[in-house]
């Protein structure tokens, strides 16, 4: 399936629930003419590097962040949590963010604001409170999902405290952190006493193990070139490189589906992906929006036009309201 049927579908009768979005600001053409150069890949550092300095002097008025909050025994088991600095007597909804990549929950941008500030503070914008947790490094399949649960039931036990309403929960993971947020929503075992905990769920340009359903897609999230100006691409040509892992046995693979989960799930879901996202990505989330649709719950489904992989993170808060203008509006409807 090529990304190109996909996209030329826009404007046209589209099957329920794609959303193809015109009305908010896209891009500028410099900017996205930086993102066509990098490619249909994952490329962090040089997808921050053009975005870091727009974002290098974003308001922090009226925010308040509470920061490396443990969740967890382990050192990375941490979260932030940002609220209004202005109080009130109501409740408010709460939004988690579930990072992509090795699951911090700051990326930081050379002599500019940190990642994922930005989402946090969109969130505060929107009348939220805003939690970014950080995951473990583990290759363990369901430990993102393991810390995903420890945190829905941090969130559970402590967000009154921040003025967050424990019932009015919604979570959002992009990239490897929909991969974790995806095993969290389809497997009832890593649920705590609160049950799945949350009212909605954003997965966005995640990979979804949907066997025995498979795609046919060729293009994989490699590491892209960057454009060499970020710091972070200079430290990531000297660091050693990582130690694939072995793989899985196509039965374990099969008897870790997503599908029986996803089938089962009752929430709103909203799903994702980017016009320059790998074709796997997009693929996948086009399977998991159909597996949903055949159930008679179709997801909020939208491709976020002249976006890549990293932009649809790392332009929130930006005048690039592609992403955040749909996404927020779902919100505030599902909260």
């Amino acid at each position: 399936m090529k990304i190109q049927k996909l996209l030329a579908a826009c404007g046209l009768a589209l099957a329920a629930g794609l959303v193809c979005s015109a009305a908010q600001a896209v891009p500028p053409a410099d900017v996205y003419d930086k993102l066509v150069k990098i490619g249909r890949v994952v490329d962090a550092p040089g997808t921050t590097f053009i975005y870091g300095p727009i974002l290098a002097n974003q308001s922090y008025a009226g925010a308040y962040f509470s920061r490396d909050i443990a969740y967890g025994t382990d050192p990375r088991a941490k979260l932030d949590v940002a609220t209004p600095t202005a109080k009130s007597s109501k409740l408010k909804p709460v939004l988690i963010y579930v990072p992509g990549g090795g699951g911090n929950k700051q990326v930081d941008y050379v002599n500019g604001r940190p990642f994922y500030d930005n989402i946090m503070l969109v969130a505060l914008h929107n009348g939220m409170v805003a939690v970014n947790m950080e995951r473990r490094a583990s290759r363990d399949w369901d430990a993102g999902a393991h810390d995903v649960s420890d945190v829905v039931k941090w969130v559970h036990d402590h967000i009154q405290d921040y003025g967050g309403d424990p019932k009015r929960i919604v979570i959002w993971g992009q990239s490897a952190g929909a991969g974790a947020l995806s095993n969290y929503l389809t497997h009832k075992d890593v649920w705590g006493s609160e049950g799945l905990g949350v009212k909605a769920a954003v997965l966005m340009s995640g990979g979804y193990n949907l066997l025995p359903l498979e795609g046919h897609a060729v293009n994989s999230a490699r590491q892209g070139p960057g454009d060499g100006g970020a710091a972070a691409i200079a430290r990531a040509a000297t660091a050693p490189a990582a130690a694939a892992p072995p793989p899985v046995d196509a039965a374990v693979q099969l008897q870790r589906s997503q599908l029986p989960g996803f089938k089962a799930l009752k929430i709103p879901l909203y799903v994702t992906t980017a016009e320059l996202d790998p074709e796997r990505a997009v693929e996948s989330g086009q399977m998991l929006r159909d597996v949903m649709c055949k159930q008679g719950r179709c997801p909020r489904y939208q491709i976020n036009k002249m976006e890549s992989h990293i932009s649809e993170v790392s332009s929130i808060n930006s005048d690039d309201t592609e992403v955040q203008t749909p996404l927020f509006a779902w919100i505030k409807k599902v909260d």
